[in-house]
């Protein structure tokens, strides 16, 4: 059988539907959740933003990490390129030995026969390295002793012109003399000269080759 009265479940469920109080509170209700939105759209956009902001923080976090190390091995290669600058003065003042007696062999004429070839470092000027400091010649002092024969009489000083424009520019020749005959039945004559080459690593003329390439080195 079928009950006769109505519940207060049903009461209300057509209060709601009829009522105009329910009516204008279910409104104000539905209103006041429409004014939420733009504010949880807005907590949600923040909330993309600082995920996005702590992602780039933590991208830039490692990334300085990365060029730390990078840095700590580009500064042994700096400290190195360093020592091999500080080197440089000292490797363009050695002038070659081997390239003056090639130099020497190279121009002298076959009326001239050497019996002394001297070179010695001179006017030293101190470069300062990290393990101490450090003495470079600043030019050398050649040495060439020697006899000619033959009757050209400037055999000796054509030599000596020859070889001088083989040495670095600036050098020059100090002094330069031809003696009188030892023999006047053979005419050989002792000769000397003394130059002053400069120690500023131009030998190219000495026949040293310039490095100019990585593959040279």
């Amino acid at each position: 059988m079928q009950p006769f009265f109505i519940s207060e479940k049903k009461l209300a469920r057509q209060a709601y539907r009829y009522d105009q109080r329910y009516r204008l509170a279910a409104f104000v209700l539905m209103v006041a959740l429409a004014w939420q939105l733009p504010f949880l759209a807005l907590f949600f956009y923040q909330n993309r933003i600082k995920e996005e902001e702590a992602s780039r923080r933590e991208s830039a976090l490692q990334k300085r990490t990365q060029l730390a190390a990078e840095l700590g091995s580009l500064k042994e290669i700096e400290f190195q390129l360093d020592q091999i600058t500080s080197w440089e003065p000292i490797l363009r003042a050695r002038m070659p030995a081997s390239a003056v007696i090639g130099a020497v062999e190279q121009t002298i004429p076959p009326e001239i026969v050497l019996s002394r070839c001297v070179l010695e470092a001179a006017n030293y000027r101190p470069v300062a390295l990290t393990t101490g400091p450090f003495r470079v010649p600043g030019t050398y002092t050649i040495i060439l002793e020697g006899e000619r024969k033959g009757p050209d009489p400037e055999v000796w000083e054509k030599f000596i012109a020859k070889f001088l424009s083989r040495l670095p520019p600036g050098s020059n020749v100090v002094s330069s003399s031809a003696g009188n005959d030892e023999s006047p039945t053979s005419g050989i004559q002792s000769c000397k000269a003394v130059l002053r080459a400069q120690a500023n690593g131009n030998y190219f003329q000495l026949g040293v080759n310039k490095i100019d390439t990585e593959e040279n080195l």
